[in-house]
């Protein structure tokens, strides 16, 4: 499961979340028709169906230009503790593992204000207690006539 937005006034892409490993070439050409670049890549948690996809393109992205890609701290060992069979440990390991480099990865946590393009977020919930959490955001689009 994922989305994508596209802000008409400008092309910037945002996607949220990406779907499943077997996902990868589908998310690919969405972001190819649309300039190859995102802007923004929000990650709302760490199931193999929200990032495996993203760990393929970031691991190789074959022209794609990610600028900023946001997700909630993380504790492997806590995650690895207490996950269950539907977490999909080696998909979040393959996670840890691409973005180890760091890049274009920014951490957010609940009240975090983030600001591009003609929108502000602000990450109303973030469950961190165990650092792998579901973000909810709200948003403020500004208008020009």
């Amino acid at each position: 499961m994922f989305y994508t937005l596209q802000n008409f006034l400008n092309g910037s892409l945002i996607l949220i979340d990406d779907g499943w490993s077997g996902n990868t070439d589908q998310v690919r050409n969405i972001i190819l028709e649309k300039d190859g670049i995102v802007d923004t890549w929000l990650l709302t948690h760490y199931h193999p169906d929200h990032i495996g996809a993203f760990n393929n393109i970031y691991q190789d992205p074959q022209g794609i230009v990610i600028d900023r890609v946001f997700v909630t701290p993380y504790d492997a060992e806590l995650f690895q503790s207490i996950a269950q069979e539907w977490d999909g440990i080696d998909t979040f390991c393959t996670f840890v593992d691409a973005i180890a480099s760091g890049g274009a990865i920014n951490y957010v946590t609940k009240d975090s204000v983030v600001e591009f393009s003609d929108m502000k977020l602000t990450f109303l919930n973030c469950w961190d207690h165990g650092r792998s959490c579901i973000i909810l955001w709200g948003y403020t689009w500004r208008h020009y006539v």
